[in-house]
């Protein structure tokens, strides 16, 4: 494979002394012939080495005695080590391609770094190549080429990637690391898309490992996990920059631009010091949510066919991306005083929301080396960005920020970290609060009700009688003109004022996470197999002013700390020379609100073949995860409603003051709770006869499970097809969903979260596919089976809806040349989505199925050090909605230009 221009995998560091012996030659490629620009040369034990420039030279002088062992890499080749015994005899060296992925290194999987041959268990991988030559214009964007990986789209800067299902948006379920750190928001326990992956400039590999990780990561690494790794200045430094411009496109064909700068500066001083710096700005106009047809939810979900016919001006028509108008005005149609509740019109989302975004991050690091083998760092990262989190509600967290500081001191068998991240929603808003605050404030639900029956009884002039959409129109005048159907004033009114107030939809926090964590591996200590330890210990303070959590004056009256600390240990040996690889891991986890809990994984790989090249893999696994702490911990009053955290320690925390200024307790509370059935019929009867009240029979929140089995097969074919093929069969338990009760005593529902006690199951299988063509071409393809039986939990549970949220087909390939025509490359990405019903807590739809490409064309400008591409995702502009609710998503065309110092 020929190579041009990759990027810095080392430092040039060099030492001075009395008897320096230079060192010259020339770095090849073995398969073209053509020079390694970039290459690593270095003298294994120090940090002295040399990069290989455009002509594949390299000069290095040494103070060492011969013979020295020197180790030379760059990226797409094989290592090569060798010993040196006369500098007059090393002239040339040729570097062998590295075959597709096959000898890629992956540490993700069990903690140690492996080949993606022999790792245990399913493991799926980015490098830098992929990350440069890409279509897909963002890190995120890139890992919906993976096999088995679905990127969940909120808004332009709120993506989430989804493996084996169960997993909405918010993907509670799902890790995401970035250097080690878990970067779910400390004050909603979920990553918040693309705010803290920082550039891809910086980005060295992405590993995604689908399956369940607790074993080794503790909670929430429940149906999979993504670690990033970005590059360090040691082996990348220098100055490398990019600009991306382009607009996007929708299915209207408006057009609206958007915009990206990245700069990445890092810097060696010398043997011992080193800093990096990262800058990124992206700027564009979001994607319009506009689904005007009427909204499905779980209760009316066996009428779906007949509501998404019914007509807009229907007196119960709730749209979508429309909002307030699921408020209710009481209505006198007939004159006879009999009340009927009509559905006000609301406000659709593009006159509540400003399509324009924008997103900054920054990252800083400072470096020392305290010896070749000892560095000790710290880590400075902080985001800002507009993105929207859909679900039950909508939520624009315009600037949401966080941040977080990291210190860290590693070997080659240790690493011992601490860090500490804190977030804000910033502007965060509820545009279902919003909606209906507005449109009140323009007109009463009173006023607009009377209007309403006034001219559907036909007694305005000039408007018959009989028609809901002229009473419609005629009660909507004074609320309908103007930008926000009123005045901007009111939407920054009702922003202001928390969520729980009676006028607001501000979202109203400021939490923080802190963790302790270190990993030993024994090496040195026992040598006749490979073990390794570790632990950790993490606290989040949540604090809301009692807006949101119970620290409010009514609950625990100041920030809530919650502890959770693991310990692992995981031991693994090569038996019967190295054809049999066994391994096991154990962990525990205690969090303050749960018994403690034992994770264990054990594995085998076999290795068959003359040359071992078959690969045979099984695991079986337990996983856990905790429950979000809003679950846990909220407390808060939204119109009628009470949101009340299923902790034993929250409802013993808990107070509700009624009128009267008499307080109830939140074992009262909990105690006393109904079934919303029995509570009806109560009030029905006259609300004298208590005897029909049935207790809700609550029960304090567990953690969900799952219990793995996996299988698997790794091969090279031909010494240039990397084939993988995969499958699984998870058992889940004690699955949550929403239950609302009712409290006699307050006359409120009480929204709580339960666990459904039946067993859900789901499987699986990806073939993937690898390959290395004639002419420098390069092949992916997968192809990825999913199913789920959750038939008995919910037939046992009217409340609980599965929340699959996963095709049952998903297919991909992509097809790419680096070099096809003198320095001209391209990229084409292909990816097949069936279709599948997607689930969020109250609504429900069928996603239809999708066909998305994204292609590239890019050249090496070899002198001017840059990399010019045009790439378009959605290609040809095929419309889809990923998520209910959600974007339509059309397509992005754009030019960037990548610069590097060294373009290694």
């Amino acid at each position: 494979m020929k190579q041009f221009l990759l990027f810095v995998f080392a430092t040039c560091s060099f030492l001075y002394s009395y008897s320096q012996v230079k060192l010259q030659g020339r770095i090849f490629d073995a398969s073209t012939r053509e020079t390694v620009i970039g290459a690593r040369v270095v003298v294994e034990g120090t940090t002295k080495g040399a990069l290989t420039d455009w002509d594949g030279r390299f000069d290095l002088e040494l103070d060492e005695d011969l013979p020295i062992s020197l180790k030379v890499e760059s990226a797409g080749f094989r290592t090569k080590t060798l010993e040196i015994t006369d500098t007059t005899n090393f002239k040339t060296l040729h570097l062998m391609p590295q075959q597709p992925l096959a000898n890629a290194v992956v540490i993700s999987a069990s903690r140690v770094e492996e080949r993606i041959l022999e790792a245990p268990v399913s493991i799926h991988r980015l490098e830098v190549l992929d990350m440069r030559y890409k279509a897909a214009a963002q890190v995120h964007g890139s890992l919906s080429t993976l096999p088995g990986v679905m990127v969940n789209t909120s808004s332009l800067l709120f993506q989430s990637p989804n493996t084996r299902g169960f997993g909405n948006v918010q993907n509670w379920r799902f890790l995401q690391l970035i250097d080690g750190m878990d970067i779910s928001g400390p004050g909603i326990n979920y990553a918040v898309g693309n705010a803290l992956i920082g550039s891809e400039l910086d980005v060295r590999s992405v590993e995604v490992v689908p399956g369940p990780g607790s074993a080794l990561y503790g909670a929430n690494a429940f149906n999979g996990l993504m670690s990033t790794q970005t590059k360090s200045p040691w082996d990348y430094p220098g100055l490398s920059a990019y600009l991306r411009q382009g607009f996007m496109s929708s299915q209207d064909q408006t057009q609206t631009p958007i915009s990206s700068v990245g700069l990445r500066f890092a810097k060696v001083f010398n043997d011992q010091w080193a800093v990096k710096v990262n800058v990124t700005y992206l700027g564009g106009s979001e994607w319009q949510a506009n689904d005007a047809s009427q909204l499905i939810t779980h209760e009316n979900a066996s009428r779906q066919a007949e509501l998404l016919d019914r007509d807009p001006f229907h007196p119960n028509y709730d749209a979508v991306n429309v909002y307030g108008d699921e408020a209710q005005a009481l209505v006198d149609l007939e004159g006879n005083g009999a009340l009927t509740p009509i559905n006000r019109s609301g406000i659709p989302e593009a006159e509540l929301l400003d399509p324009k975004v924008q997103q900054v991050g920054v990252q800083a690091s400072l470096h020392y080396r305290i010896s070749p083998d000892v560095e000790a760092n710290y880590d400075f990262r902080y985001a800002k960005s507009d993105a929207i989190i859909r679900s039950n509600d909508f939520y624009p967290f315009q600037d949401y920020q966080t941040h977080y500081h990291k210190l860290e001191l590693k070997g080659d068998n240790f690493f011992v970290r601490a860090y500490h991240g804190q977030d804000n929603p910033g502007d965060g808003y509820s545009l279902l609060r919003a909606g209906a605050v507005i449109q009140e404030t323009q007109k009463p639900g009173t006023e607009w009700g009377n209007d309403y029956g006034t001219a559907y009884r036909g007694e305005v002039p000039g408007i018959a009688g009989g028609s809901h959409r002229a009473a419609r129109e005629f009660a909507d005048r004074g609320v309908s003109d103007g930008p926000f159907r009123g005045t901007p004033a009111i939407l920054n009114w009702t922003r202001s004022l928390p969520l729980d107030f009676p006028a607001g939809s501000a979202v109203v926090y400021e939490s923080s996470i802190s963790q302790v964590e270190a990993n030993y591996q024994l090496s040195e200590q026992i040598e006749w197999m490979n073990v390794q330890v570790g632990g950790n210990l993490r606290r989040h303070l949540l604090s809301s002013q009692g807006h949101v959590y119970n620290d409010g004056v009514t609950g625990f009256n100041a920030a809530i700390p919650v502890v959770e600390m693991g310990v692992y240990v995981q031991a693994d040996r090569w038996l019967w020379n190295e054809r049999l690889h066994l391994r096991g891991s154990l962990r525990y986890d205690k969090h303050q609100e749960f018994q403690g809990r034992v994770s264990p994984r054990a594995s085998v790989v076999a290795n068959l073949g003359a040359s071992r090249q078959h690969k045979i893999r099984a695991s079986v696994q337990s996983g856990f995860r905790n429950p979000a702490n809003q679950d846990l911990y909220v407390a808060f009053e939204e119109g009628q409603s009470v949101y009340l955290g299923n902790a034993r320690r929250n409802v013993e925390n808990y107070q509700y003051k009624l009128g009267d200024e008499q307080i109830l307790t939140g074992e009262e509370i909990y105690e006393s709770l109904v079934t919303q059935a029995s509570y009806q019929a109560f009030l029905a009867a006259g609300g004298d006869d208590a005897s029909l009240l049935q207790p809700a029979n609550l029960s304090f929140l567990r953690q969900e499970q799952i219990t793995s089995v996996e299988v698997g097969y790794r091969t090279l074919l031909f010494k240039k097809v990397y084939f993988d093929a995969s499958g699984y069969y998870n058992w889940y338990q004690d699955f949550t969903t929403t239950q609302l009760s009712m409290s006699p005593q307050a006359g409120l529902p009480f929204l709580t979260l339960v666990n459904v006690p039946q067993t859900v199951y789901a499987w699986g299988s990806t073939l993937g596919l690898d390959a290395a063509l004639p002419g420098d071409f390069h092949l992916k393809g997968s192809y990825t089976y999913s199913g789920f039986d959750a038939d008995a939990a919910t037939s046992a549970n009217e409340n609980y809806h599965p929340g699959f949220n996963f095709p049952e087909h998903m297919a991909k390939v992509s097809l790419g040349n680096q070099n096809l025509i003198a320095d001209l490359g391209f990229q084409l990405d292909y990816r097949w989505l069936s279709s599948y019903t997607f689930h969020a807590p109250a609504i429900q739809t069928e996603i239809p199925d999708r066909q998305v490409v994204d292609a590239a064309i890019f050249y090496h400008l070899r002198p001017a050090k840059c990399l010019v591409k045009f790439g378009a995702t959605n290609l040809f502009n095929e419309a889809y909605t990923p998520i209910y609710g959600g974007p339509t998503v059309g397509a992005t065309y754009y030019f960037q230009v990548t610069f590097d110092e060294l373009f290694n």
